[in-house]
Order: structure tokens, then sequence, then C-alpha cells
């Protein structure tokens, strides 16, 4: 940190270096929220997560059991100890949920006034967030194993959606139609994903093994199929054209749209060079995977290097996705995780597990210690919310109207 400070000082570096290294450093030191946590309010195993892209303020959980919540994260930032509660949602024997779990959550990359939700019973809902009530809902034939918006997009308002009919679907929100149809999987789809930097260009993911490029204003044929292997027929000439040995029930594009990383059941995680399609040929280890519905992997933003966070078990285990090496492994969960989720304002990571928990991973230990021995003691109260906070944290600005 004094060297970016110094070369800050001198113009050796960009403005945003300090920023870039203050985020490393506490990607790397993260570990389970002592003093931050998420009251239990789903009946089922918590399958989803998703933050919203406008201010990073309101997560977005859905539930096995068809529910949802909201939760908004600028709630008790001036307490150190805080226990986030939904600040609304449908419960399971409310009107309007799935009748079967959700697969997918997402909020409307544009605007927090609307969200949609997939679940296993085949229907995706449009919600208003404002009415808590779906706005429009389209019905698939088969179950729906995830379902993904263009956060890129400025010409477009297509939605897509991965089916277990062997291709994936096309929505228009605008017009309420289904406008393409994506065929090239010869068996269930179980993961998609917009790049976040180019609006037409689309990866899905299937139980054939096959990771496809598409770009959706030429749907009569995938851009390319990945191939682990770089075309190499004698490497494995029966896996020819497959990215995993098994399903792909995981990805993620990384924040600069040039690389995509891949989960499979064959206990892989793969990294891809989108341009070219070729494996980048990193080393991660066994990542032990036996998910048969899609998983939400998490990469992290503008931090050196660049790190991926993936559901193992009931872990979360943290990598550097150019070097392959194990830097952290999060712990807390006491059920298999389903999801991950990266605060880019906080560097915090939220996960959700079949403990029904939704954990805070936070990489600001210092400030945290700092609030140790204060609220061990006298002043700690017993819903954690009122806490006295120390005068060296405390808020120091007036305003005239105090005067």
């Amino acid at each position: 940190m004094l060297h970016a400070l110094t070369c800050r000082e001198s113009g050796l570096a960009l403005p945003e270096t300090i920023s870039r290294e203050q985020r490393s450093s506490r990607a790397q030191m993260m570990e389970l929220s002592k003093y931050r946590d998420f009251e239990v309010r789903h009946r089922g195993s918590v399958v989803s997560l998703d933050l919203d892209a406008v201010e990073s303020r309101f997560l977005l959980s859905g539930s096995s059991d068809g529910a949802f919540a909201i939760y908004d994260l600028h709630q008790g930032h001036d307490t150190p100890a805080y226990t986030y509660k939904p600040i609304c949602g449908l419960s399971k024997y409310q009107r309007f949920i799935h009748k079967n779990s959700i697969s997918t959550v997402q909020w409307y990359p544009l605007d927090t006034g609307m969200f949609t939700t997939t679940g296993m019973d085949g229907v995706l809902k449009i919600w208003d967030t404002n009415e808590m009530r779906p706005a429009d809902q389209y019905s698939f034939t088969g179950v729906i194993y995830c379902h993904a918006m263009s956060a890129a997009s400025m010409t477009h308002t297509l939605l897509a959606v991965a089916t277990a009919k062997c291709h994936c679907v096309l929505v228009d929100l605008r017009t309420g139609a289904k406008t393409h149809t994506l065929r090239g999987h010869k068996d269930a789809v179980m993961s998609c994903q917009w790049s976040p930097k180019d609006e037409f260009i689309l990866a899905t993911g299937g139980s054939d093994s096959k990771l496809m490029l598409w770009d959706v204003r030429s749907a009569a044929g995938s851009l390319m199929v990945f191939d682990q292997y770089n075309g190499d027929t004698t490497a494995n000439p029966e896996s020819v054209n497959t990215a995993h040995n098994g399903l792909i029930n995981g990805m993620r594009f990384l924040s600069n749209g040039l690389h995509l990383v891949s989960v499979g059941t064959d206990d892989h995680m793969r990294l891809w060079n989108v341009a070219t399609g070729k494996n980048m040929l990193v080393n991660y280890g066994k990542l032990e995977n036996f998910s048969l519905k899609n998983i939400q992997i998490a990469c992290s933003f503008n931090t050196n290097p660049e790190l991926v966070y993936v559901p193992v078990n009931s872990d979360v285990c943290v990598y550097d996705i150019f070097n392959g090496d194990l830097l952290v492994t999060l712990r807390g969960h006491y059920n298999t995780v389903n999801c991950t989720v990266f605060n880019p304002d906080t560097n915090d990571v939220y996960s959700g597990a079949n403990d029904r928990n939704i954990l805070l991973f936070s990489g600001n230990v210092e400030t945290e210690s700092a609030f140790c021995k204060h609220l061990d003691g006298d002043d700690r109260t017993e819903n954690n919310t009122s806490a006295t906070i120390p005068a060296a944290a405390a808020d120091a600005w007036s305003s005239d109207e105090d005067s």
C-alpha cells in the first residue's frame, strides 16, 4: 500500500491503483463476518442470490420452497453489529409464488423496480417490486434450470432461458414474445450467461458436456463450441468438442468479458479465452461438484489477482483465476453451498446454502477487530442493533440545521 501511495504521488500510477491494492488486500484476508448476518427467513434451501447492479444495495434471495426475500444492505450502516432482516418478499403459502423450487432470481439490470424469477415448475415470472406481484409470466415445457439478462444491453431487452428441452429460448421483455430458439445442445441446457461487454454474446452450457458461444443476431448456429483438448483429437477422440466430461452447471464471464470460467460435474473448473475459444489449461485441482442443478459462481471486480468464488460442498473456495492457486477457503455453512455473489462496492461475498442460511464474508477484518473489544463489553445489546459506536468511528460531520 505504501508503494502504491508513493507511485501515485509521483504520478507513476493511475488513480485507481490504490483502490485496486486495497481491494486485493481485503479479498485475500476474507473471513466470515463476526458481527453481521442475515435473519433466517426461508423454510427451504437458499438456491439463488442476486445483488442489484444499480446501487449494490438490495440483495434478492430465492428458496427451494418457491419463496423469495429482499434485504436492504444499507440498513445498519452506522452500526458495527447488525442482523439484516427482509424488507419485503413472499413466503411459501402466499399467492403468486412458484409451485416448486426457484432456480434463479435476478434484478433487472437498470432498475430495481423489477426483477425476474424462474422455477422448476417451468415458469418465468416478471415481478413488479413495488406491487410485489407478477407483471407478466411465461410458461415453458419442462424444467427451467437458469435464466439471464444482459447488463450490457443498450438496444435489446432479451432474456435467455435455459430449459430441459435441449435449447435456450430468448424472451423479449419489450414485446412479451419468445423471439429466438437457440438449437445446438443435444440435452438439457443447465446454465447461461451474457457477456458483460458485448450485448449480443451469450454462453450456454448443457448436460451434454458442451459449452457454446452464441451471437443472438444470428441464431442459426453457435459462434463456437469450446473444446477442452483444444482440437487435439489424439487426447481423447470421444470427447472432442466437449468442455467437460460431465454436466456443465455453472459459468461466469470475467468483468472484462475476455474470459469465461465454467464448472462441471467432472469435478473440474476451466478458464476459456472467449476470442479464440481456447482452454487456458489452468489447473485448479479437484472441485467436488455433485449438483444436478445450476450453481452460481462469482468473480471479483478490479482486484489483482482476479479471483473466483466457487461453492464446493459446504465451503466457498477462492481461487486466483489465472494461476489456479487456492487462496482462501471460506467456511461457515453446515450444508451444501448453492450460490455466491460478490459486492463490488464493499468487497464482501454473500453465499446461500441448503442450511437455509445466507452468510456474509468480509475482507474488512481490521475494522471488525477494532470493534471486537467494544462489542464484547457492556454496550452489547440483545439484538445487536443499537450498540454504541466508538468516538473514533463516530460521524464528525455537522450541518447548519444543528446550530
